[in-house]
């Protein structure tokens, strides 16, 4: 770590603060040898940080010969100014370890006017002793001022000997006396007069006068360095933990947005807040603080866009990009500048750029003691028929069932699917409309390797040899990634190295054979699926609508039987709308739960990673598998993530949910009071403010994040030209703007979970029903630009992107199509051309396990109203006539 960090810090001095900070950090490891503080510290591993020898407790030599070497050699260029600042670091060091290295624990420092010289008992007669008390009476005499009270550090100095060993002096007699079961939560008891409670006041001075003066900006808390900034968590850190203390909680929150950026570069900055009371009781980092946001009345006010659609898109697009006044106009008129009309209420709120939630990894006893995270015993209620029954979908569970029974191989799957699936030959598979690219030689051999592994009786788990297939958002060794587009945007990665996305990696690890890439709408950017580069899958319920997206092709691909499970991407309800318009289940996780790597997020505060299945059983083991956090990432595994409790508690925000249609509010109300009756729910009264403004400032941060990453939109569709120059046109302040406004909505839901903790949000997936296609073959070929069908569609979808929250859709039931009698009402289930509704729960950060859980609830409450399309495919029946003809082809 310490040569990681001179190679990555340039300037010297930034070195040197860095590796002090590190001496520090393996003096506290030396002192805590017999205690929990070294389990507080386990982040810094030994094959990390060259730690100190427990038994000797002396500083690591190799950092101490660093250290030594830029603090004494070549400074004669150097002023004395800059040589005096490192040799006082330097001493505040030492002196620290000194504190930290102390034996004789059990007795706290006597703060006393005396300066004379300690007297021995027999027992310290050794020279070795004699010479560290006396080196702890000259520090101590160092850290006091004239009136033989510790003297406040100068944080803002970065060069204070006072700094370092005052942090020291409370970390090693917070520590000091402690129990041998290491049960810290009480702090060691004291008298008011002690010397710590002085050291507890010079502290709190200093660090108060530090937060004041950047509440007021009057400083600029980043310029402090990286030591002071490490003493001052510690400071706050032992002050807070201790109920006896009068320091107020909120005060350390100050710094959590610097933190958050420390974290980011040093990750044992993250730690610190594990310590700390304010951040400890929900066991997450950057979590929002709790506070209620404005009661404002609820009202909406949109201006009509108009819709264009065919050639004219192309003249459209064309005077968006090249004048200025049209562009401007059509920005407004969208509501974009509807942020201006609150600036007076959220102008002074924290911006948040950055909406992750960091939940902090459960020991393994705190894991055992939560129990299981899914309850899998909900599968029951649903899978109740009898095995393949042809009137229900088939799940994940059903073909690995088939692979065990010997009745079909991974192998006679695929060879079943891929004629269906056909891009190239002299004719097409039926649904290859759902796909961009298929390699037929990477498939089968993984489908023969997943064989292989079944006949020898060793399948590598649930997921092996199950069909699957990736959106064209993610990377995968031998295809290429255009994103929707007629470019290439595959990840170039170094010789020898995967392009393969982390988390399909995982897919592929588990046995899942990937059928490929497919779908989507050109760079995700519009909510109908619609693509006139690569051709747009239909909506598999009825031809004459869209899929929804941008994952038209997951959806579709899971929708019509092909794979029971599919990885899509959303940034504004991309999983969720295709999900609910195909009558498939999506889950939304956590912002960043699942990693891109290597791969870039190309929407990176508001786009994740995440799968649709077609039954919440393959959806939960699909989940797992890719969940599985990359080394790079903060996030702790599965298995460690604390989840908040499952209360059975759902929030309704009924003014909102009566902007969906009325067919769409019928479907969601009836199977919320079907959830409530037979599955005990709770339901609750919510409000969330400025709801409208909310969801223009995710589609403005969305946009103006795309618009800077594709500048040159030669060769992009006309739709998304005009979408492109909307965001080009935001102004920097407007974006400002709708950062506090996430802050602030980040804090009321905060405030929400914090009166009812573990509610689920409940709304519809969508507003409306479905999206049809209304331009005919001229739509699909030139493409659609319809502002008031996407807001429509994005009604609810937007807050879990813009918040960082994980939200799941499962199937509500259908309404009649456009067109025909009672348009908009419920349908039965054998109305011709029905268009699916979905339902979605929105959940508090890192409550996937919740969200899963309701999911099985709601599958099994709504199994009766569901069915499956016309397009279906039985893939299972397929597979056995497959695995037949080969029989006999073998006895022949």
């Amino acid at each position: 770590m310490a040569n990681l960090a001179l190679d990555y810090l340039a300037d010297r001095e930034a070195q040197l603060t860095w590796l002090l900070c590190l001496m520090t950090l393996d003096r506290m490891i030396a002192l805590s040898a017999h205690s929990r503080c070294c389990e507080k510290l386990s982040f810094l591993h030994p094959n990390k940080l060259p730690l100190a020898c427990p038994s000797h407790h002396p500083v690591s030599k190799d950092v101490e010969q660093r250290v030594r070497s830029l603090s004494w050699t070549n400074y004669e260029r150097r002023s004395e100014a800059a040589i005096q600042r490192l040799s006082s670091m330097h001493e505040g060091v030492v002196r620290a370890g000194r504190i930290l290295q102390r034996k004789n624990l059990e007795e706290p420092f006597d703060f006393s006017e005396s300066e004379s010289e300690p007297e021995f008992d027999a027992w310290t007669d050794d020279e070795p002793h004699r010479d560290r008390v006396r080196g702890i009476e000259k520090d101590k005499r160092g850290m006091m001022d004239q009136r033989g009270k510790p003297k406040a550090p100068d944080f803002w100095s970065g060069h204070d000997p006072q700094v370092l060993s005052l942090s020291a002096m409370l970390v090693r007699e917070y520590y000091a006396g402690q129990p041998e079961d290491g049960n810290l939560t009480t702090p060691r008891q004291r008298d008011g007069d002690s010397w710590l409670k002085d050291c507890e006041e010079a502290a709190l001075k200093a660090c108060r006068g530090v937060m004041n003066m950047h509440r007021k900006k009057e400083v600029d808390i980043q310029k402090l360095s990286m030591v002071s900034m490490f003493c001052i968590m510690h400071n706050l850190t032992i002050i807070v933990r201790d109920d006896a203390s009068n320091f107020a909680c909120k005060f350390a929150k100050t710094f959590q947005p610097i933190m958050r950026k420390y974290a980011v570069r040093w990750p044992f900055a993250l730690e610190l807040f594990k310590m700390s009371k304010n951040i400890s009781e929900r066991n997450f980092f950057n979590y929002p603080e709790a506070q209620e946001g404005p009661r404002v009345p609820y009202a909406i006010e949109r201006n009509p866009n108009p819709v264009i659609r065919g050639p004219f898109l192309v003249v459209a697009a064309f005077l968006m990009e090249w004048v200025r006044f049209i562009r401007e106009t059509a920005w407004k008129n969208a509501g974009f500048g509807s942020l201006r009309k609150i600036r007076t209420i959220i102008e002074n709120v924290e911006p948040r750029y950055d909406p992750t939630v960091y939940p902090l990894a459960l020991s393994a006893g705190e894991a055992k003691e939560r129990g299981e995270r899914v309850q899998l015993s909900s599968l029951q209620q649903y899978n109740t028929s009898p095995a393949f029954d042809t009137s229900r979908f088939y799940s994940a569970a059903d073909y690995r069932d088939l692979y065990l029974s010997g009745e079909v191989t991974p192998v006679d799957v695929v060879r079943a699917i891929l004629p269906l699936i056909q891009l190239d030959g002299p004719q097409r598979g039926k649904h290859a409309h759902a796909w961009r690219e298929i390699r037929i030689d990477q498939i089968m051999r993984a489908a023969e390797a997943s064989t292989e592994r079944y006949k020898n009786k060793q399948p590598l788990g649930s997921l092996d040899g199950v069909p699957s297939a990736i959106k064209d958002d993610y990377d995968l060794d031998g295809y290429s990634t255009s994103l929707g587009s007629m470019k290439e945007y595959a990840e170039i990665p170094a010789e020898g190295e995967s392009s393969t996305s982390w988390i399909v990696r995982k897919l592929e690890e588990a046995g899942v054979v990937i059928l490929g890439k497919l779908a989507m709408h050109e760079f995700g950017l519009d909510t109908t699926g619609n693509n006139p580069n690569h051709g747009t899958p239909p909506n598999p319920f009825n031809p004459r609508y869209y899929t929804g997206g941008s994952s038209s092709g997951p959806a579709y691909a899971v929708s019509s039987g092909l794979v029971p499970l599919a990885l899509g991407s959303d940034g504004g309800g991309s999983i969720r709308i295709p999900g609910s318009f195909c009558s498939v289940f999506g889950l939304k996780p956590t912002h960043a739960r699942l990693t891109s790597w290597p791969g870039a997020n190309h929407s990176p505060t508001c786009a994740v990673q995440g799968p649709l299945a077609v039954d919440m059983q393959s959806l939960v083991a699909a989940y797992e598998a890719i969940a599985e956090p990359h080394p790079s990432t903060q996030f702790p595994p599965l298995a460690l993530q604390p989840s908040p409790p499952v209360t059975k508690v759902l929030g309704i925000f009924d003014a909102w949910i009566s902007r969906a249609a009325p067919g769409v509010q019928s479907l969601v109300r009836g199977l919320v009071e079907s959830l409530a009756a037979k599955h005990g729910y709770t339901l609750v009264p919510i409000d969330i403010p400025f709801p409208a403004e909310g969801q223009m400032a995710h589609a403005l941060t969305v946009l103006t994040d795309a618009s800077t990453l594709l500048f040159d939109t030669s060769g992009i569709t006309p739709a998304n030209k005009i979408l492109l120059a909307l965001g080009r046109t935001t102004p920097s302040t407007d974006y400002l703007l709708a950062q506090k406004l996430r802050g602030m909505l980040m804090q009321h839901l905060a405030h929400l979970w914090k009166t009812y903790p573990g509610m689920m949000i409940i709304t519809p997936t969508t507003a409306c029903a479905g999206s049809p296609i209304r331009g005919g073959k001229s739509e699909l070929s030139y493409g659609v630009n319809d502002g008031n069908y996407t807001l429509q569609s994005m009604e609810y979808v937007w807050l879990a992107n813009f918040c960082g929250l994980p939200a799941i859709t499962v199937p509500a039931g259908y309404v009649i199509p456009e067109g025909s009698k009672d348009a908009g009402d419920v349908a039965d289930r054998d109305v011709e051309g029905k268009i699916p509704v979905g339902l979605m729960a929105t959940g508090e950060w890192c409550s996937e396990d919740a969200l899963l859980q309701f999911g099985f609830d709601a599958e099994a409450a709504g199994q009766e109203i569901r069915c499956k399309p016309p397009i279906w495919e039985d893939v299972i029946s397929r597979a056995r006539d497959e695995a037949r003809a080969n029989r006999d082809a073998v006895r022949e």
